[in-house]
């Protein structure tokens, strides 16, 4: 499809490096467009974690063809951001500076990558803590850190594996109310793989459902709801229904 940012065609994955061979993924094919929000959900181990990887360059071992900005991912290393579930804050570091390291890692000196991060703590909900140990801040406040990580990597896409599975879900809900906010100012695409339909609906412009191992793609749903999206939107007939779907697809493939 022209104009898209990904596009995965006929993705089929085997691991045979384990005591018995696996079957993770059958001719997947996902298309994501520029400034889409993308939900991957699917049974565990069906492969979504496998599919990030493969948009990210960092697994060759497949077949079809993967392309990130028309480009091959096994030719050119795709210009994505990756958050994985764990944040990975390193705990000897500041707040400030794990979320500056991708601005170290481009070479860009310590005063003014501090600086450039900093700008973006108060948006993050992060004001205050800049000195902060990891440790001590709670979950959320360290995912929000990770994303900002995340969002100083300066790609076209992020690439985001269950980055909130880990929170309560009190927390775990004001989160993906607050990641819509960043998003809709920011305007990147983004691959969001979840176990949680609700959350998959909330965030989505379209809603990838993966079947059993072998994976296939056994339903595609797009949702239609208007955005900005209200918290309550959740307990409209529309929202309800789109859920349903999501719920029967992955139904059928129990």
């Amino acid at each position: 499809m022209t104009g898209a940012v990904i596009r995965l065609e006929n993705i089929s994955r085997v691991f045979d490096d384990t005591p018995h061979t696996v079957e993770a993924l059958v001719n997947v094919s996902i298309t994501v467009r520029p400034n889409e929000f993308v939900s991957i959900v699917g049974p565990s181990g069906c492969g979504k974690s496998t599919l990030l990887k493969i948009m990210a360059g960092l697994d060759d071992e497949y077949t079809g063809t993967a392309y990130v900005n028309g480009q091959d991912v096994r030719a050119v290393r795709p210009s994505v951001c990756l958050m994985p579930q764990r944040d990975l804050l390193m705990p000897w570091r500041s707040v400030l500076e794990n979320v500056a390291l991708p601005l170290e890692l481009r070479g860009v000196p310590k005063a003014e990558r501090e600086a450039q991060a900093a700008r973006y703590f108060e948006e993050f909900g992060l004001s205050g803590f800049e000195n902060a140990w990891p440790d001590t801040l709670s979950g959320g406040m360290r995912q929000r850190a990770a994303l900002l990580r995340t969002f100083l990597c300066e790609g076209d896409v992020y690439l985001m594996d269950e980055p909130f599975a880990a929170l309560d879900a009190l927390t775990r809900y004001k989160m993906r109310v607050w990641l819509l906010d960043i998003w809709s100012r920011h305007k990147k695409a983004v691959v969001f793989v979840t176990h949680d339909i609700e959350e998959a609906v909330f965030l989505s412009d379209r809603v990838y459902v993966l079947s059993e191992r072998p994976s296939t793609v056994a339903d595609i749903i797009d949702v239609t709801l208007p955005r900005p999206r209200p918290r309550d939107i959740v307990e409209t007939p529309a929202f309800v229904a789109l859920r349903r779907a999501v719920r029967a697809a992955l139904e059928r493939e129990e």
